[in-house]
């Protein structure tokens, strides 16, 4: 298993601008979602090199991940509701929508640590959270022999 912690506030991805530029109009990514996907790729670079060697190649072949954003609990909320919210209990139900944070974490990714985002074939533990600390955004990510190899010996151990 590989784990990544991007130390920034998570993005979501969302819509192109148009920007103008004479008679032609050119879509272009929002400032903030370019720096944070430029950021998920220079971080999760330093990290995968660290965890799996400086040559290490791209993964190659069907992967699932699990991606966790941990959003700052709102400081105008009563120390009952926030307690609810560090403990897990009260989660994140605003925009924007989870499959926003995770397209944009692909994206950073892609290239960097998998040779393509369509190996990605399922998600576990997935998710958006409060936290009391810093805002940041995990991310796991399993081959499908590794989670094989677990199942299989946690057959073996209930046998």
């Amino acid at each position: 298993m590989l784990r990544f912690e991007f130390k920034e506030e998570a993005i979501a991805y969302g819509r192109m601008i148009p920007v103008h530029m004479g008679r032609f109009t050119k879509m272009v990514k929002p400032p903030k979602q370019r720096a944070y996907q430029e950021a998920v790729q220079r971080q999760s670079f330093d990290q995968y090199h660290a965890q799996r060697g400086a040559d290490a190649p791209l993964l190659d072949g069907a992967l699932v991940l699990s991606v966790r954003v941990y959003k700052a609990i709102p400081k105008s909320w009563s120390r009952k509701k926030a307690a609810l919210a560090a403990d897990g209990l009260l989660r994140p139900t605003v925009k924007p929508d989870m499959d926003n944070y995770i397209k944009l974490v692909l994206d950073g990714m892609t290239g960097v640590v998998w040779v393509d985002d369509a190996q990605v074939v399922g998600y576990e533990r997935t998710g958006k959270f409060y936290t009391p600390g810093r805002p940041r955004t995990e991310v796991r990510i399993w081959t499908m022999e590794e989670l094989i190899a677990q199942r299989q010996k946690r057959q073996e151990e209930w046998k």
